[in-house]
This record gives C-alpha cells, structure tokens and sequence, in this order.
C-alpha cells in the first residue's frame, strides 16, 4: 500500500469518527422517542464507524474492495452517512440472515 493510500484511509478514518461522534451528540437533545427513532441509524453507523476504524486499512480489504474506495469515500463531505444512505436504499434484507440465525438457535437447543 503506498503512502498516499495509507494517508487517505487515515483522514477516511478520521471523517468517519468524528461523524459518528457528532451523531451521538446530537442524541443528548432529542426526546427519548426521536432516540427510539434514530436507533437503527445509530447502530447501522456504529458497526460502519468500527469496520473503518477500528481495525486498521489491511483489514478493510475484506470490508472495500479496492484502495480505490478509501479514495472515493474519502471525496464524500460526510462518508458515513454516504455509506448509511447506500445501505438503506440497497435491496439487500435482514430476514434472511435473521431466518438463519433462529433456525441455527433451533438446531442447537432442541432436544
């Protein structure tokens, strides 16, 4: 990985952090309704924040598929919320994997 690729997922990292954190300060005014609301934006952002954060650039290369994407997200204003929006306009579902997840429990802990 050059340098330059190395200093981009760094100011990548950095924008998606100080989002996240902007995020949950926003939550301190809401009423304990409008945090019900948001929570699943929250949780979704949350996961993203760690997936980019947390593990450094070597492990985003299962998570983005090229230095090409730290580029990219990094030209985004707000890239976590770039990435958020992208998500819940995919056409991809929890139910599946939930479906999996209940059978697997079912499997498991039937006598």
């Amino acid at each position: 990985m050059s340098d330059n690729t190395q200093t981009a997922y760094k100011v990548l990292a950095k924008k998606v952090y100080n989002e996240f954190e902007n995020l949950k300060k926003t939550l301190n005014g809401l009423s304990a309704n409008d945090i019900v609301d948001k929570s699943y934006e929250v949780a979704i952002k949350q996961i993203i924040t760690e997936q980019i954060c947390s593990y450094g650039y070597e492990h985003l290369t299962g998570f983005l598929d090229s230095e090409k994407d730290v580029l990219v997200l990094n030209s985004f204003k707000d890239p976590l919320s770039e990435i958020y929006s992208a998500w819940m306009n995919n056409e991809l579902s929890i139910e599946e994997p939930l479906r999996e997840t209940i059978n697997r429990i079912s499997l498991e802990n039937y006598c």
